[in-house]
């Protein structure tokens, strides 16, 4: 019974060293030249909003964040300076099974991003809003002339 504990006390140890090894590795933005992404949050993806939209979205969220002026991320937001970033998202469905995802995009300080799924067609993709403007910023899928037949995706701008 002691070796069990003496083992669960040394991986939690290992865990705690590895957080703060990691924390310190992170890249400290001055406040003024922070930019915000904002995922969808667990609750939001609760949410009957999002349960309307996307009935088979099992999660959406970061995983990775690279770039010029990249500070801390999670699963549900980054914070990055100015200058280009990229986002990966990982996307799971109930139907449609799972994708990475990559939106690149230019971040510019005190600017607030949301990213969202967006459904193409039968595709789950993603794409990179500014609060403030309303402007889509980046986008998973190509940039393409706009055809009669080709259905509008459905973005969720107002998910928490």
């Amino acid at each position: 019974m002691k070796k069990i504990i003496l083992l669960f006390l040394a991986a939690i140890l290992t865990w705690i060293a590895d957080g703060q090894l990691a924390a310190a590795d992170e890249k400290s933005i001055p406040k003024d030249q922070q930019a915000k992404i904002e995922g969808l949050t667990y609750s939001a993806m609760l949410s009957p909003l999002v349960k309307e939209n996307w009935p088979d979205l099992r999660s959406f969220s970061i995983s990775k964040v690279t770039g010029e002026n990249i500070g801390a991320f999670s699963k549900t937001e980054a914070i990055v300076g100015p200058g280009q970033c990229i986002v990966t998202v990982d996307v799971k469905t109930r139907q449609r099974g799972s994708a990475t995802l990559t939106l690149t995009f230019v971040a510019e300080a005190g600017s607030t991003y949301e990213l969202r799924p967006v459904y193409r067609g039968k595709a789950l993709q993603a794409s990179i809003l500014n609060s403030d403007t309303g402007e889509t910023v980046a986008r998973t899928w190509n940039l393409t002339r706009k055809s009669k037949s080709a259905p509008e995706p459905n973005v969720l701008a107002d998910a928490p």
